[in-house]
């Protein structure tokens, strides 16, 4: 019986230590071959992977600062582009944080909705960087933490991402 609770924990245990995230990227097409070889095999940006890991925010006359408390290490893989269109492609990777400390407890999570049309409109590569600054902006605290916990895709062009803020 000792056995088996051990097993049990022990899978409770690595499955924790292997959970990724879902991040999103919109990567430009087209463009110079350079660059069309940099997105490709260049991988996902820190910052767009950064941003499921708690930012140091300040919001003053009207300008949003982030800053990150401490390095971090992650691994992502690449899942596979989920949709193309005239100007960039769609791509889902895994990621993964070996060392991220266990997250605060957010004083509120904003639900924001954003479509793959809206974030091409806006020259934006990133629906997490886009919902993070769109709940950021109506949040009435003047800094803290913030970061992703969520990022969802409808298959239909829709994200659903959540943010967690907590207030200094």
């Amino acid at each position: 019986m000792r056995r088996i609770i051990g097993v049990c924990i022990a899978m409770v245990a690595l499955t924790a230590v292997v959970a990724a995230d879902d991040v999103f990227l919109l990567r430009p097409i087209g463009g110079s071959e350079a660059s069309g070889l940099w997105g490709r095999y260049m991988g996902l940006p820190m910052e767009v992977a950064a941003l499921h890991s708690p930012l140091r925010f300040a919001k003053a006359a009207g300008e949003l600062v982030f800053e990150r408390d401490v390095t971090m290490a992650y691994s992502s893989e690449e899942l596979g582009v989920l949709a193309r269109s005239a100007g960039s492609e769609l791509v889902r990777y895994a990621v993964t944080f070996p060392d991220r400390p266990a997250l605060p407890k957010p004083g509120r999570r904003y639900t924001v909705r954003v479509t793959v049309a809206t974030l091409e409109a806006a020259g934006a590569s990133s629906p997490g960087d886009w919902a993070l600054r769109k709940a950021l902006s109506g949040c009435r605290w003047k800094s803290g933490l913030a970061w992703v916990e969520s990022i969802r895709f409808d298959g239909k062009g829709t994200f659903t991402v959540v943010v967690a803020v907590k207030p200094d």
